[in-house]
């Protein structure tokens, strides 16, 4: 049968509350009696549109993915800059962003290319040195700048550090490094203090900005300032 427009709305709502559990919890310690308390639903309803944890954890990958594009798309047009567009992805990914592991090569192919487009519009002054002396190649900058932010997050999300002041601290040692001349880098380090203060202040601001369908969950959870990766 079909989908009707309730059961879409209940399937969503479903991914929506179980990808708070994800995020707290990671995939692994998440249970499936975790997620159906979570969504205020009956088991039985619950089971409907899931019957397992790894169906759900496939549907919040699709439903990221789709999300991902919209973001995507979004933030390059408003951001032609490689470099800005960069920043602003990877500072706002945590609001629609799950703890699962298939994420990560989308991550790093976009961070690659964009480093590449920054390199070629001349825009990386300079790439940090590796231990031998040599410029660090694209593809070992873009796992750091990855490897890093998800740390980060995971850290933020078991209640070790300050997330925004993590990233606002982690972006102006990365940009001091391959950003060199006064222009962008100032323009880089405005855009840099702006996400990290809104970041703290008011992320239901950065959410609004963003795709719609996030959902009345997840935006409950930006508003009250239980931001995680």
């Amino acid at each position: 049968m079909p989908p009707t427009r309730r059961g879409t709305r209940t399937r969503r709502h479903l991914i929506e509350c179980c990808a708070g559990v994800f995020d707290r919890n990671g995939f692994t310690a998440s249970t499936l009696n975790q997620m159906v308390d979570a969504t205020g639903y009956t088991r039985g309803a619950f089971y409907f549109h899931f019957d397992s944890k790894d169906a759900l954890a496939e549907a919040t990958v699709a439903d990221q993915a789709a999300r991902w594009g919209e973001l995507h798309d979004r933030v390059r047009v408003a951001e032609p800059d490689p470099l800005r567009a960069l920043l602003r992805l990877l500072s706002e990914r945590i609001l629609i962003a799950r703890s699962l592991p298939q994420t990560y090569s989308w991550w790093m192919a976009t961070v690659r290319t964009l480093l590449e487009e920054a390199e070629a519009a001349a825009l990386l002054a300079r790439r940090p040195q590796t231990l031998d002396g040599g410029p660090t190649d694209l593809d070992t900058l873009a796992n750091y700048l990855v490897a890093t932010w998800h740390g980060s997050q995971q850290q933020a999300a078991a209640g070790r550090v300050d997330l925004a002041a993590q990233m606002h601290i982690g972006w102006r040692l990365v940009l001091a490094q391959v950003c060199r001349a006064p222009e962008p880098l100032a323009s880089l380090l405005e855009l840099n203090d702006r996400l990290g203060a809104q970041l703290r202040e008011d992320p239901a601001a950065l959410l609004a900005s963003l795709p719609t369908g996030l959902g009345p969950s997840r935006a409950g959870e930006v508003a009250s300032g239980d931001v995680r990766s």
